[in-house]
């Protein structure tokens, strides 16, 4: 079942999923809710935009920016707490927050390396290049709290597939970061 952003935790604590694997990163006030695994993959947080648009240093530089993002993301609040004069346009969803920038809607959209690589496969004539990188965000799964024994299987899985070198060869495929820039545990 795919769902949305804001939905993902709901959907885990309404039983509507069992398990979230969808690069879901661990927060404090997220472990409140739900029990994370060790990363399996790490993907980068940034700011996407056509060539010309200059690349910023630190977070106030894309004050005036026009930045789609998809609504409730942390993107969303990392933006919203750390580049307030920047013009954040919320959509529903990431597909939403994609046509908008490629529609023109916006100067830039917000999203994390692995979603741009693959929209930039799909759509080789529109440029996203990185213009701000907010940070390396570790991916996690997540599982309603109280499920030790699943969680135990989930990080053994987890650690035996980095060691076999299977989950190493699945970031480079898919994310296009190599070992060396994984999340150590």
């Amino acid at each position: 079942m795919q769902v949305t952003g804001p939905n993902r935790i709901p959907s885990l604590m309404a039983d509507k999923v069992d398990i979230l694997i969808a690069a879901i990163g661990a927060t404090p006030e997220r472990a409140q809710q739900v029990a994370f695994s060790q990363p399996y993959a790490a993907v980068e947080l940034g700011v996407y935009g056509a060539a010309d648009m200059p690349v910023a240093e630190t977070p106030d530089q894309l004050a005036g920016t026009s930045i789609a993002v998809a609504k409730g993301t942390t993107l969303d609040l990392w933006l919203t707490d750390n580049a307030p004069e920047a013009k954040l346009i919320r959509f529903e969803d990431v597909a939403s927050t994609l046509s908008a920038y490629m529609a023109g809607q916006a100067q830039s959209f917000a999203e994390n390396s692995a979603i741009v690589a693959e929209a930039a496969k799909d759509n080789p004539d529109v440029e996203m290049e990185r213009k701000f990188l907010i940070r390396q965000s570790p991916a996690h799964i997540a599982i309603k709290q109280g499920e030790p024994d699943f969680l135990r299987w989930i990080d053994t899985f987890l650690f035996s597939n980095r060691l076999n070198g299977k989950l190493p060869a699945l970031q480079e495929k898919w994310f296009n970061v190599k070992q060396d820039n994984l999340p150590r545990i």
